[in-house]
């Protein structure tokens, strides 16, 4: 009966979408299989099988055929199947989505395959965070040197390596003890001493602990960025897979270097409060390309998941 129900969900969403208001979408559809849904901050890991490509391209639409995020597909060799990391914005609401996966099959010819996906309700917390003048301060003084040290982590996170295939299992977690202090996704209002004030989506999850304490690599991967930023202070990123980035923020110490590669447990730098911090803790986040995801998510999934598949014969669909 559950199954009965959901199948006439997805026929009376496709009939209002080639009789509404959204003209453009393709009226013909498939469900994707496994997973039922998805929820916002969380990845669709696509694997396309049965023939060979030169390029993999995916994206987002929501039911007015606006793109919500794009990505690369890239295949790997030794197994000659490809894989897309689709981002699930943590800003839309819950309902159904296409997703478009466009093919250039070796030879030429090019293809695009529709499937509808459903995007599960997900909450996210509310935070006030007072700054003293000083945290004010390393918030919103030099604004170039901000600027300069964004479009530099920009530069990285834009330039995946295809090669970059270290890790396809769950993540552990970067720290031995977890004590949360801030969660992902949490909408946050930053209280300047001068009385203003500006708004953020927390990017990552942070945990509390003793300075000092060792950080680990929670996925074999090649060091892509050690260095200082203003309001992340000591940072390292690692690539685990191409475009599959983990970042941690505030360390105070590094004992990694770029181009190092580092096995799934081995420490690369130790728990700190640098840059804009409140107190001693680790920032710890994932992004798909510039997209961040719930770093936690791939603890519960591996980072190659086989949920969703698609098999493509060489035929236009």
């Amino acid at each position: 009966m559950k199954q009965q129900k959901q199948r006439l969900t997805l026929v009376l969403f496709f009939l209002v979408l080639s009789l509404g208001s959204a003209q453009n979408l393709p009226v013909v559809f498939e469900s994707v299989e496994g997973r039922s849904e998805i929820r916002p901050g969380e990845v669709v890991v696509l694997q396309v099988f049965g023939t060979k490509y030169e390029k993999i391209e995916v994206a987002l639409y929501d039911s007015s055929n606006r793109v919500l995020t794009r990505v690369p597909g890239y295949v790997r060799e030794t197994e000659g199947l490809g894989y897309a990391f689709l981002p699930i914005p943590n800003t839309i609401n819950a309902g159904y989505y296409r997703i478009d996966v466009i093919l250039n099959v070796l030879g030429g010819q090019k293809s695009t395959i529709h499937r509808i996906i459903r995007v599960s309700p997900r909450t996210f917390p509310e935070e006030r965070i007072t700054l003293t003048r000083e945290l004010t301060n390393v918030r919103t003084a030099n604004p170039s040197l901000r600027a300069r040290e964004s479009e530099i982590l920009g530069q990285v996170l834009f330039t995946p390596n295809p090669k970059n295939w270290f890790w396809t299992d769950r993540f552990i977690s970067p720290l031995e003890n977890i004590r949360r202090t801030a969660d992902y996704g949490a909408r946050r209002l930053f209280l300047y001493d001068d009385g203003t004030s500006a708004t953020s989506i927390h990017g990552g999850r942070d945990y509390g602990g003793p300075i000092g304490t060792p950080v680990m690599a929670p996925g074999a991967g090649r060091v892509v960025f050690s260095g200082y930023r203003q309001v992340t202070g000591w940072t390292i990123v690692l690539e685990h897979l191409p475009g599959i980035f983990t970042l941690y923020y505030h360390l105070d110490s590094l004992v990694t270097t770029i181009g190092q590669v580092v096995a799934q447990g081995e420490k690369i730098g130790e728990l700190g409060s640098t840059g804009l911090a409140t107190g001693p803790h680790l920032h710890w986040e994932a992004r798909v390309l510039i997209d961040t995801v719930d770093p936690e998510f791939f603890i519960q999934v591996p980072l190659l998941d086989n949920t969703y598949r698609i098999f493509y014969n060489g035929e236009i669909q």
